[in-house]
C-alpha cells in the first residue's frame, strides 16, 4: 500500500531512461579532444587523500595555444610536463563560498606548433577530497555532490574533477591503475584486467574503450552479483540489497535491452552492464556508457515505503 504522501514510481520508466542514459554520450563540448587517459592514482580513504599521476593525450589544432581543465579544488600540483618537457600549470583562484563545481580551472601554455597533431599533458597532483552533502540530504544547504571520500564509501566521477576534465561528451580511451586499501572492493568504468593484495593495499588495473567519463566506486562491504539475460550479463554491484530485488531489476533490464534491440537494432549480445548501488545514504543516479550508478540508500528508502 503506497502512503498517501508517496508517488509510486513507474520502476520500467526509470529503467528506461536510465538504460538508454547509459549507451548514449552527451553533445561535444568545445575543447582539446582527448584521446586517452593513463591513470596511476592511490586513495586512502580514511584521510580522504588522493593521489594521481596522469598521463593525458590530446587532439589539438595549430592554432592552439593553451591547454584549459578543470581539476578538484582542493589538489597540489607537484609537476606539470607538455611533450615531456616542464611546463607551468596556473591555477585560477577559488570560486569562493558557495561555488556549485567541485573544481578549479587550470590552464598551461603549449609550445609553438610544429606541425603537431597530438599533444601528450602529463601531471602529478595530489589533496583531499572536499566533500559536501549529498543530493536531497536533509537540512543541508548547497552546494552538492555526490562524489566523496572516506572510511566506509570511495566515489569519484567528473562532477569532482579528481582527474584532469577537459568538458564532458566527446568519448576516450583510459588505462587505470588504482591503490585501495586491503580488503576493499571496487568497480569502474570498463573491464577490470588484473588485481593484486598486498598485506596493506588492493590494487585493481582496468581498461576502457569509448567512454566519456572516469567512475570509481569503493568500499570495503561492495560485493557483485551477475544476472544473466537474453541480451548480455547485468552485474550489480550493492552492499545489502535483496536478491528478490536485483533479479526484478534485472529482468526489467532485460526487457528495456529487448525494447532498444526493436527500436534501435541488434544489440549483439555478450556484453556486460554495470548496474552499481553506490553505498552512500542520500544523492542522485546518473549514467555512462554500459554503467548506472544509482544511491543505495535511496533505493533502501523506497523499498521500505513501497510494496515492490
Amino acid at each position: 500500500m503506497t502512503p498517501p504522501h508517496v508517488t509510486r514510481p513507474n520502476r520500467t520508466r526509470l529503467a528506461l531512461v536510465l538504460l538508454l542514459l547509459a549507451f548514449l554520450t552527451g553533445e561535444p563540448t568545445e575543447a582539446a579532444e582527448v584521446q586517452r587517459y593513463e591513470l596511476q592514482a592511490s586513495v586512502d580513504p580514511a584521510r580522504r587523500h588522493v593521489s594521481v599521476s596522469a598521463r593525458v593525450s590530446l587532439k589539438t589544432s595549430a592554432e592552439e595555444s593553451m591547454l584549459s581543465f578543470g581539476l578538484h579544488e582542493t589538489f597540489r600540483i607537484a609537476e606539470c610536463l607538455v611533450d615531456g618537457a616542464p611546463a607551468r600549470c596556473v591555477r585560477e583562484e577559488p570560486a569562493g563560498p558557495g561555488a556549485a563545481w567541485g573544481g578549479r580551472e587550470v590552464s598551461v601554455d603549449l609550445p609553438a606548433a610544429g606541425g603537431r597533431d597530438v599533444v601528450v599533458l602529463e601531471i602529478r597532483y595530489d589533496g583531499v577530497i572536499e566533500n559536501r552533502p549529498g543530493w536531497g540530504q536533509p537540512e543541508a544547504e548547497g552546494p552538492f555532490m555526490d562524489d566523496s571520500a572516506g572510511p566506509d564509501r570511495v566515489e569519484l566521477a567528473l562532477y569532482s574533477n579528481w582527474y584532469p576534465v577537459f568538458g564532458f561528451g566527446p568519448t576516450f580511451d583510459v588505462s587505470l591503475d588504482l591503490e585501495l586499501p586491503r580488503g576493499w572492493a571496487v568497480t569502474g568504468i570498463g573491464q577490470e584486467t588484473e588485481r593484486t593484495e598486498t598485506e596493506e593495499a588492493t590494487r585493481t588495473l582496468w581498461e576502457a574503450r569509448d567512454v566519456n567519463d572516469v567512475v570509481v566506486v569503493a568500499s570495503p562491504r561492495l560485493r557483485s552479483r551477475d544476472v544473466s539475460t537474453s541480451v548480455g550479463t547485468v552485474r550489480f554491484s550493492h552492499t545489502r540489497l535483496p536478491d528478490d530485488f536485483l533479479l526484478r531489476i534485472g529482468r526489467e533490464a532485460e526487457q528495456t535491452l529487448l525494447l532498444f534491440s526493436r527500436l534501435l537494432g541488434p544489440t549483439g549480445g555478450g556484453g556486460t552492464l554495470q548496474h552499481v548501488y553506490s553505498p552512500r545514504d542520500w544523492g542522485q543516479g546518473f549514467a555512462r556508457p554500459g554503467m548506472i550508478i544509482v544511491s543505495e540508500g535511496w533505493v533502501l528508502r523506497a523499498l521500505s515505503l513501497i510494496h515492490i
